[in-house]
């Protein structure tokens, strides 16, 4: 299917049935740089020799609407549906900063929730992705009537193709120049040099493993981070919030600021300071992709914890659920094991009995579960609990963060959240008890005069002339900032 495309010119059709007529009549041609997916369906082949027609309709209908869920939930475009296949590109006609991520993160629900499929007599349905990256022109409509399609001209939808025939079931590939945008956001296996046809040179490919344990910083940084200069005042906040937390009395430090300002750094250099063994750091990284998906944060904590990815199912799974309750409150493992199962995706059936509640005793039920977790934690050695980008929170995981605040004063627990000014200072948690006892506020703001303390930390240094250039650049614009206020 994907061969004859790859085989020919490299232009692939996007539909034009997702812009409004207005829309469409002011279509232009644009150079964009966009992340093009390829995905099919493994084995449909096999299957159309031997199922009725309408029974591989309904599979391959129902293997669509779960790459249209994912493709749609990152906002991707459907750029075409190629018979057991689908063309997806991210980037245009919105642009997005971050649309290789994107792609990378559909692509792995898509598998997840292609895998969840099953239909009596047929093998587990699989799927094969390919995802290339680069400067497309795109815009052209050509065809009439209903027919009228964007063109989109570039290597990247061939290369995608191309990725996409070279995968394994179940695996998904990035050219290099997606790997470069990807930093350290997803766990890689370096496949090495491959031969791609309709591509003189050999491609370096890599193959997708999971979602990395990093936080947002880490995983986006580039190279060695440089010292921490400038500062000293806010890590003195921390660490006395953290000395009183480690005594019994819990608090919470909101930690605000414009994006980019420095909020995720002056965590990431706080939390290792802290001594091996001295404490536990846990992390609720909130993202702005999953708003509506209840207990995002605290299912992405916990399968780090587990060390689960896609791949891991069924009883290996429970298993280490099983173990991480007994390391923590193994007398209560019968009661939470049954409410947390179903939220990480576990099945439990077989091994515990049915609950029968009501969702909202449900919901209630596993609050409780999470908070007694929470409290055997602090009772053997003091926790860091840090919640990053807390303006992106969905509703339930800040009811958990409400809870957990209440419970601080008798806990050893530092609470830790980021997020900017407004949003910060109006969520749940914060907005309702930012006077009480316990709870500090931690504005982080431009540094007027830090290029001083700069230059001492490179004073032993040799710099290149081009470094200098950009050292004299930045201190030339920190003046210009400092002289305005």
């Amino acid at each position: 299917m994907f061969g004859q495309l790859a085989k020919g010119a490299k232009v692939a059709q996007l539909s034009s049935q997702e812009q409004t007529p207005s829309a469409t009549r002011a279509a232009k041609a644009e150079r964009r740089n966009l992340t093009v997916m390829f995905c099919d369906m493994v084995g449909s082949t096999e299957l159309s020799s031997r199922l009725d027609p309408e029974d591989l309709r309904d599979i391959m209908r129902a293997f669509q609407r779960c790459c249209e869920t994912a493709i749609l939930g990152f906002d991707g475009r459907i750029g075409r549906y190629m018979g057991d296949g689908i063309l997806a590109y991210f980037g245009f006609p919105a642009a997005h900063e971050d649309s290789a991520e994107r792609a990378v993160q559909a692509a792995l629900e898509g598998v997840r929730l292609v895998s969840e499929l099953s239909f009596d007599g047929v093998p587990r349905i699989e799927m094969r992705v390919g995802i290339a990256t680069g400067l497309v022109v795109v815009g052209d409509l050509i065809g009439e009537g209903p027919s009228r399609e964007f063109a989109l001209v570039g290597d990247a939808p061939n290369l995608a193709a191309r990725l996409q025939q070279l995968a394994k079931p179940n695996q998904i590939l990035v050219a290099p120049s997606t790997r470069r945008l990807l930093g350290d956001l997803f766990e890689f296996e370096d496949l090495g040099e491959q031969a791609v046809k309709g591509f003189l040179e050999p491609i370096a490919v890599s193959a997708v493993l999971r979602r990395s344990k990093a936080s947002r910083f880490e995983a986006r940084r580039s190279g060695r981070i440089v010292p921490l200069v400038g500062r000293e005042a806010e890590l003195a906040v921390l660490n006395e919030a953290y000395a009183k937390a480690k005594t019994g009395h819990g608090q919470l430090v909101a930690v605000s600021g414009e994006p980019g300002i420095g909020k995720s750094r002056l965590v990431n250099t706080f939390r290792h300071q802290m001594p091996p063994g001295s404490c536990r750091v846990f992390s609720f990284q909130c993202s702005s992709y999953h708003l509506s998906s209840p207990w995002y944060p605290v299912i992405r904590h916990v399968d780090d914890v587990l060390g689960s990815g896609y791949e891991a199912r069924g009883s290996n799974k429970l298993e280490r659920l099983e173990a991480l309750i007994n390391d923590i409150s193994p007398t209560r493992r019968a009661s939470i094991v049954p409410l947390l199962g179903p939220l990480l995706g576990i099945p439990t059936e077989g091994h515990y009995p049915p609950l029968e509640l009501t969702p909202q005793q449900q919901k209630q039920r596993t609050f409780l579960a999470m908070l007694e977790m929470l409290r055997a934690h602090c009772a053997q050695q003091p926790v860091i609990l840090i919640a990053e980008d807390i303006h992106w929170i969905d509703h339930t995981s800040s009811q958990m963060l409400e809870l957990i605040r209440e419970s601080l004063p008798n806990w050893r627990m530092l609470l830790i959240a980021t997020g900017p000014y407004v949003s910060l200072f109006g969520s749940a948690v914060v907005r309702h008890h930012a006077q009480r006892f316990g709870i500090v506020a931690l504005p982080v703001e431009l540094l007027t005069h830090p290029w001083p303390a700069v230059i001492v930390t490179l004073k032993n240094r040799t710099i290149s002339p081009v470094a200098q250039r950009f050292i004299d650049c930045a201190r030339d614009i920190a003046k210009s900032l400092s002289e305005r206020k």
